[in-house]
């Protein structure tokens, strides 16, 4: 389980998280809901050790997350692609390039899945990074979150710019994947839908 305990976050002089209290067990789907600005991806980034937090303590079974390799294998967090800050050599970068790389970072890459989501979301592997719209970066970051096969995924802001027939997609194959593996989920969203 990963356990936050009265974590704070500061930037100068504004505080964005204040005492937060979360524990995340496994097998679980969490929905993190918040205005833009709330501080959701900036608990997710601490929670998966990418942001520094200022006070508290984040822990993976009873271990510091904070640069323990250990730890941060069975994490994965994927936020929202933006062509604009992967940077020059990134905007020239290929999809299939993308995702080669991406799963040099998690050691329980399935490609199988990968490709498989690739064909199911009808992405173009050669289309460069840089041309991509804002739905097919969210497909892109939602092929890297399901595949990264993490025990624990941070999904932030997964269905920004889905249309609603490929954010039903999304929802149907994230509870396929949770009914087969029992991996935790973390899904965060400023959009509330009725039912």
């Amino acid at each position: 389980m990963i356990v936050c305990k009265d974590v704070c976050k500061q930037y100068g002089t504004k505080q964005v998280l204040k005492n937060v209290n979360v524990t995340l067990e496994k097998g679980k789907i969490y929905g993190l809901i918040g205005r833009n600005g709330a501080g959701k991806t900036t608990l997710l980034s601490i929670l998966s050790s990418q942001n520094p937090l200022s006070f508290g303590s984040v822990t993976w079974n009873g271990e510091e997350i904070w640069e323990n390799q250990r730890a941060l294998n069975h994490i994965c967090f994927s936020r929202e692609l933006s062509p604009n800050l992967i940077g020059n050599s990134g905007n020239n970068m290929k999809v299939k390039e993308y995702l080669k790389i991406a799963s040099y970072y998690f050691p329980y890459w399935d490609n199988g899945m990968a490709e498989d989501l690739v064909e199911k979301f009808e992405l173009d592997q050669k289309k460069k990074i840089s041309k991509l719209s804002k739905g097919m970066l969210s497909m892109v970051t939602i092929i890297v979150a399901l595949a990264s096969k993490a025990d624990f995924t941070f999904l932030d802001e997964p269905t920004s710019g889905l249309d609603v027939v490929a954010r039903e997609k999304f929802y149907k194959i994230l509870l396929e994947e949770y009914e087969q593996t029992g991996r935790t989920f973390i899904v965060s969203t400023h959009i509330i839908e009725e039912a």
